[in-house]
């Protein structure tokens, strides 16, 4: 069991490192830099067709451990409009099961161009695999949430739906753990960046 761990575990820097030294890595920044404002513009637009302006947002409801305050921003947002559990689940299929592969792709393959190193060391991995793990746990957030609302469809629905508090906490937790990777990754580009300027005029 211990070698076929080291196995995977050799497989997997392996993986990283071809990932990493990739020819076209800057390419691959770049169009995920392009994808990932047409994305978020996508998401600015669609915002307002399943929640009013003065409801919970998106981040409230990803970020709440509370069962019943899941339930309520569900309700508020079916109130304002119809519809709207419906239209969130259509959009987090659509776009939000294939926007953390744009920003994995994004974040790591610019940080491997800053770089511009041909032999990463560990901690360049290590920082190349953080955006990957934070899609991770976004894939997990996103795939409670379609089971958690499954059935609702309409505001009596919302108002009779129960959410298990343990489905919305895990929830909760991979939002967490998705926004620390993910920030996390934008830190260490900025060293990246930082340190090469600084190197460039010193």
């Amino acid at each position: 069991m211990f070698a076929e761990l080291e196995n995977g575990k050799c497989a997997l820097e392996s993986c990283l490192d071809k990932l990493y030294k990739h020819r076209y890595r800057g390419c691959f920044a770049l169009i995920g830099l392009v994808l990932f404002l047409l994305f978020t513009i996508f998401f600015l637009v669609i915002d307002p067709m399943y929640r009013g302006a003065t409801d919970p947002t998106l981040m409230d409801l990803q970020l709440t451990f509370n069962a019943q305050r899941f339930h309520d921003i569900i309700v508020s947002w079916s109130k304002s409009v119809s519809g709207s559990a419906d239209i969130y689940k259509l959009a987090t299929i659509l776009l939000d099961y294939i926007y953390p592969i744009i920003y994995s792709v994004m974040l790591a393959f610019a940080y491997a161009a800053v770089r511009k190193n041909d032999q990463p060391t560990r901690l360049d991995k290590v920082v190349f695999a953080l955006p990957f793990i934070a899609a991770i746990f976004d894939y997990i957030e996103n795939t409670f949430h379609i089971l958690l609302l499954k059935g609702v469809h309409n505001l009596t629905q919302a108002v009779a739906a129960h959410y298990p508090p343990s489905a919305v906490a895990i929830s909760a937790t991979a939002s967490v753990l998705e926004f620390l990777f993910f920030y996390a990754g934008i830190l260490a580009l900025l060293g990246a960046v930082l340190y090469r300027i600084k190197k460039r005029f010193a």
